[in-house]
This record gives C-alpha cells, sequence and structure tokens, in this order.
C-alpha cells in the first residue's frame, strides 16, 4: 500500500461487540434452553424488534446455531472463541504471527454450523447495519463513512494511488473492501479494521475476493499500519515517444526493504505494475514532461534566468516529492527520474 488509512471509530462498532458477546457468553455456553436475556442487554431490543420483520436475520438464526452448539464438546466451543478472537486480530494476521480459523476448520466439527455462520454474518453487514432498529440506536454505516473520510483527506485509493476515492461530499460512497474475505473468515463481517474504502476499479476489478494472507500462508500490508511502508519505485525507461505515448516501453521495479513479503502480496493482488506501466504509456506521461519544459518557461520569463531542464528538473522533482499523493506524484517523479536518465532533458529547449 501507498499509505495507510487512520482508524475511525463509531458507534456502528456495537454490532461487532454485541456479535462478541453472543459468541462467547451465548454460543460457547449453550447448556440451558435459549433465552433471549442470554443475550447483551443493548442487544436484545434490537433483536425482538428485527425478529417481527418479514425476514428475520438475528432472533432465528441465533437459535439455530445456539442449538448446534449445544451438541459441541469443549474443545469444539473453545474453537469458535478462538475462531472469533484470531479472526478479528486483523493487524496479526496480516504479519503473520497469529493465524485464522478458517469456515473450513468449522465445516470439519459441523457443516450445518459452518453454513450458518456464514449466512448469518454474512447478514449482519448486509442487512442488519441497514435496519431501523439498529441504525436508530448505533448508528447508520454511511455516517462511519462520512467519519472516516473527515479524518483520512487524501481522497486516493491507497491501494492504487491512481484513483479517487469518493468524498463524504457526494451522496453516494465507495464499497467497503472486505480486506480479509467475509466468504472466508467467520466473525470479522462488521468490524471495522476489516472494512476498508477502496476504489471501485480495485474492489472490483482487481482485488475481488481474494484473500490477501491465503488462509495465513502470506504476509499483508494492514491497512491501518502505523508504521509507514518505505516503498521505492523505480521506473526504467526502455524507450520513450513523445508524440505517440502508447508506444513508449517502460520498466517498473518495486521494493520495500521492511515489507518485501507484503509488497509481494500488494503488487499481485492489485496487478500493480502493468497498471503503473499503463499509466507511463498514457497521455499523463507526455503531460509530466511537457510540464516541466512549459514550468521551466515560466521561469525564464519570471526571473529572466536561463536554466538547463536538467538543472530545473532537479528543483522540480524535489518539489513533487513533498506531495506523493498529489496529481500522481509518486509515479511522476521516478518517470521524470528515469527520462533523466536516458537524457531526455539534456538539451536546454524543446523536446527530445
Amino acid at each position: 500500500m501507498l499509505f495507510s488509512y487512520r482508524y475511525v471509530s463509531h458507534s456502528i462498532e456495537r454490532l461487532q461487540f454485541f456479535l462478541q458477546h453472543t459468541v462467547f457468553h451465548v454460543w460457547c455456553r449453550a447448556y440451558e434452553p435459549f433465552d433471549v436475556s442470554l443475550l447483551h442487554p443493548d442487544f436484545q431490543s434490537i433483536v425482538t424488534e428485527i425478529s417481527g420483520n418479514k425476514n428475520d436475520y438475528l432472533l432465528a438464526p441465533i437459535c439455530s446455531i445456539y442449538s448446534i452448539c449445544q451438541n459441541l464438546n469443549r474443545d469444539q466451543r473453545l474453537l469458535l472463541a478462538k475462531a472469533f478472537r484470531n479472526n478479528n486480530a486483523i493487524e496479526g494476521l496480516c504479519a503473520g504471527v497469529i493465524q485464522p480459523v478458517l469456515y473450513t476448520t468449522i465445516e470439519s466439527i459441523d457443516t450445518d454450523l459452518a453454513k450458518q455462520l456464514k449466512t448469518f454474518c454474512y447478514n449482519l453487514y448486509i442487512h442488519v447495519f441497514k435496519l431501523q432498529p439498529f441504525y436508530s440506536r448505533c448508528g447508520h454505516i454511511d455516517d462511519h463513512y462520512d467519519a472516516f473520510m473527515r479524518h483520512n483527506v487524501l481522497d486516493k485509493c491507497p491501494f492504487c494511488g491512481l484513483s479517487d476515492v469518493m468524498s463524504e461530499r457526494l451522496s453516494v460512497r465507495d464499497a467497503y473492501d472486505h480486506y480479509l474475505p467475509k466468504s472466508d473468515y467467520p466473525f470479522n463481517t462488521v468490524n471495522l479494521s476489516n472494512l476498508v474504502p477502496a476504489c471501485k476499479t480495485c474492489n472490483t476489478s482487481y482485488k475481488l475476493a481474494i484473500d490477501p494472507i491465503l488462509g495465513g500462508t502470506r504476509k499483508a500490508f494492514y491497512p491501518f499500519s502505523s508504521v509507514l511502508s518505505d516503498i521505492i519505485i523505480q521506473i526504467n525507461i526502455i524507450y520513450l515517444n513523445y508524440k505517440r505515448p502508447d508506444d513508449n516501453r517502460v520498466e517498473i521495479n518495486l521494493a520495500c526493504d521492511s515489507q518485501s513479503e507484503e509488497l509481494i502480496t500488494w503488487e499481485k493482488i492489485y496487478r500493480i505494475s502493468e497498471r503503473y506501466i499503463d499509466k507511463c504509456r498514457s497521455d499523463d506521461s507526455r503531460y509530466w514532461i511537457t510540464q516541466v519544459y512549459d514550468e521551466l518557461s515560466n521561469h525564464s520569463i519570471l526571473y529572466g534566468q536561463t536554466i538547463k531542464p536538467d538543472q530545473y528538473l532537479t528543483l522540480y522533482l524535489r518539489q513533487k516529492k513533498k506531495e506523493p499523493m498529489k496529481e500522481l506524484n509518486f509515479l511522476r517523479v521516478p518517470f521524470l527520474e528515469g527520462c533523466l536518465r536516458i537524457g531526455v532533458f539534456d538539451k536546454s529547449t524543446g523536446i527530445v
């Protein structure tokens, strides 16, 4: 990832808290006949109200799962508890220091249990978040998105840097990506640490339902990491055609000494190299070169000084590096550095 999001807490997190209580204090202690009073006191009224709807996404499935859990032994119940703890430690999972408990593991206990848990957790995100009995008490997910974007002001997708993420000022929003897919991991569908706004291209064209950590077998960038990634992008220009940039041939080299495994995962999932190469073969690349000469000309007019393009470019790139996510500078700078290496700016006037 080019940068990390800042985590934003919100009252909709209450649903994850209610789920935690249900797992640890209801399903894992399923000995006596079920009663709504076993649920968290603040969850009881929500569950009761929703049970009166045409589609009961809470009470009926909670009861059904409770019945299955009554037949589980101690070790099987501990596995359910472990699934909740581990699968919600998103940062540890991404770092490879915690191993997840997948639905496939729960299937080995009881296939019906795994099936019902998957449907239940899916409905928490898809339906319960949007139902009046919940959002009237805990807020709406759209409110979280607005608050999230007010605190994450770059408005760029951190997974590619190429596209904007819709701001809170618009009437619609980008979708949340379940970073660890809801189809594989029990109990984290409404965990805000696992819900990450992403641009439409990254979310629906590249990542889809791909699991970044492949069930705990590889590392991935944690979207809310407090540690800045030290990604270095180098662009080597093999052939440059200013008038027809689609003929450009470039090579992208990515490096991240502190998180090399995470870098490989990021590149593979979001096809970073091919997308950056495509941008370097677009009209943007011609604009980047032209802008250097335009600003050089303006500099000469304003200050009456003659300065060579390669000399001016040193100052130009230094300024652009200060704001890497503005106007694709994170990609513009290494592209122009590649141009500089092959002598595009050797002459004082004109474009080579």
